[in-house]
């Protein structure tokens, strides 16, 4: 009788246990809505300023923000004096080494290791935008995280150069970021938000907002609130409201993830806005509680609204993360009213790291996830229009039979186009797949590279871009085999001139061929060949030893190939070529007589 007994109670237990987790989701995925109004003085003049901005009152939307800022100092955040600041270096001596195309339409970026972002967030570490313009800047973190680079091309991906970097500052690490670019009238701001941490070990992220200006200059650095004890900001989201309205009137939002610093789990899901260009920020809670990861933030303004949206996960159940949808009208931003929630794919599937992006022309949203259906990963969206019911249109990106993952979207202001990148998985390496419609979804894929390496887990990143008064393209920035190399590769971008592959044969082993003609003045030709998908550099030395040209440095397919050198800029003399692939390394002699 007693041990039925106590059989029984431990089923109870259970079965207690059990029905407690299952309320716990259920309060997650079906959050109580307060709308309660703030009638204080602070929300009334909050509300005069977004009407102002509205109007295009310039005037007394300054002195309204002004009126805010005297009348109620401790709504606002903002430090520009904290202890061991970040601060901006210009690093005369840092420049990537290649200016041109080496390889199969690749151009390198920065010949450089890039930071391994963390496995909740693999879109830490690297970042591409791309101005009105057509400039493209890339931005990523070290890989001992030591420092937040930023780099541009002017000529379409050809040529980058590098334009700022930012030290964390003391013995700090940085941990995340991310990065947009608001242009308002040619006048061009790059913002970013970051996150760093006191050493590479520990979860105490402090937030930072960091801005310059095209060319890396007039940098500002903010702390954005203060990091409470025991507490950590992390993986932030940016975008700014810029395409609506003057640069002077134009407001950044942040989203950012709340932890405990002892474990790194997110306790509660952060945002904050600032109305002038960074210096003071106004908080929110997006919500508490839950372990929000994966987070995006976007912004949406239309006849009928004026609206703030972050997405993300949350692993209330670890092995089941669900996706979620925030919205705040921007007139609520900071008040006593809750968020609204929306389940954008209501499904039993895993879904992570979803992304949005606002087509700015037809106020239409989409958002974008990773989803494990029957075992695999799919890329799927919903979006909804300016009008009409909300996450109506729901539908598949990638549905192969085989892994796809890391999938971005962007939709780039001015060119009513949706751009998505995504990674497949199989074999002995990875491939990025490129892709774009005007509405969803696409009809047509590219394949960027087939050669990632599969130990690589960050991020490719997507944007849209103008090459001419009427014409635009898709690019995407990647990172090579290994982490050690950033690379460009765009609709618009060539294969390399000069290099060409013989024959659709498979060799059977690595070969470096002699150079012919040899002599030769000023042109010759090197063939090579390589058995299997590998990094390829082939390299040019003078007597002396030194690297004076790079003709090839990219990830190659297997097959044999010619490359012309042409040495009409080099004296004559003994020259030496060295091939590398994989582990495979071999140099050769060769004259060039003039």
């Amino acid at each position: 009788m007693k041990k039925s007994f106590i059989v029984l109670i431990g089923l109870l237990m259970c079965f207690s246990l059990s029905y407690s987790q299952s309320q716990d989701i259920y309060k997650e995925a079906n959050p109580q809505q307060s709308f309660i109004a703030e009638n204080s003085g602070f929300a009334m003049l909050w509300h005069q300023q977004l009407e102002a901005r509205k109007s295009g009152n310039v005037l007394l939307y300054e002195q309204l923000q002004m009126q805010l800022k005297q009348n109620y100092p401790e709504r606002f955040t903002g430090n520009s004096k904290t202890l061991n600041m970040p601060y901006a270096v210009k690093e005369q001596n840092y420049q990537p080494p290649f200016n041109s195309d080496w390889g199969a339409g690749d151009y390198i970026v920065v010949n450089s290791p890039a930071y391994l972002p963390p496995a909740n967030n693999t879109q830490a570490g690297l970042d591409f935008e791309v101005d009105s313009l057509g400039n493209k800047y890339v931005a990523y973190i070290s890989q001992n995280r030591d420092s937040l680079r930023i780099m541009k091309s002017t000529n379409q991906g050809t040529s980058w150069s590098y334009i700022l970097t930012i030290n964390p500052g003391g013995s700090t690490k940085w941990h995340s970021f991310d990065f947009f670019i608001a242009d308002s009238a040619d006048n061009f701001k790059l913002g970013f938000a970051a996150s760093r941490t006191s050493n590479a070990s520990l979860q105490d992220g402090e937030l930072f907002w960091i801005s310059c200006d095209a060319s890396g200059g007039v940098p500002a650095i903010v702390q954005i609130l203060a990091t409470p004890p025991n507490s950590g900001h992390f993986n932030p989201s940016i975008v700014a409201d810029n395409y609506y309205w003057s640069y002077g009137s134009t407001y950044w939002y942040v989203a950012f993830q709340f932890v405990n610093s002892g474990t790194g789990v997110g306790t509660g899901l952060r945002a904050a806005l600032t109305t002038d260009g960074g210096l003071t920020w106004i908080q929110d809670t997006v919500r508490n509680t839950y372990n929000d990861i994966n987070i995006d933030i976007d912004y949406r303004h239309g006849a009928a609204f004026d609206s703030i949206y972050v997405v993300f996960s949350n692993d209330l159940t670890v092995s089941n993360p669900n996706l979620r949808l925030q919205r705040i009208s921007l007139s609520n931003f900071g008040s006593a009213t809750s968020w609204t929630q929306y389940n954008v794919s209501s499904t039993s599937d895993p879904e992570v790291d979803p992304e949005l992006a606002v087509n700015r022309q037809t106020n239409e949203m989409a958002c974008m996830w990773n989803q494990t259906v029957g075992g695999i990963k799919t890329i799927k969206y919903n979006f909804t229009p300016e009008t009409g019911p909300y996450w109506a249109n729901l539908g598949f990106i990638a549905n192969f039979t085989f892994d796809s993952e890391r999938g971005r979207i962007e939709c780039s202001e001015g060119q009513f186009a949706y751009r998505i990148s995504y990674v497949t998985k199989g074999g002995s390496s990875d491939t990025v797949i490129y892709t774009s419609a005007f509405t969803l979804p696409p009809t047509s894929r590219t394949i960027v590279t087939a050669n990632i390496n599969p130990t690589t887990t960050t991020s490719p990143d997507v944007s849209g871009f103008r090459t001419g008064a009427a014409s635009f393209g898709g690019g995407i920035v990647f990172v090579g085999a290994n982490q050690d190399r950033i690379f460009y590769d765009g609709s618009n971008v060539s294969p390399v001139v000069g290099i060409s592959q013989n024959g659709t044969d498979v060799p059977n082993a690595y070969r470096l061929s002699q150079n012919y003609p040899n002599p030769f003045n000023p042109a010759t030709k090197i063939e090579f060949a390589i058995p299997k998908a590998a990094f390829v550099t082939l390299k040019i030395f003078n007597a002396i030893g030194q690297v004076v040209d790079v003709i090839v440095s990219a990830d190659m397919n297997a097959g044999s190939y010619t490359i012309d050198w042409n040495a009409v800029k080099f004296t004559s003399g003994v020259y030496f070529y060295r091939f590398t692939a994989g582990d495979f390394s071999e140099t050769k002699k060769m004259l060039l007589i003039k």
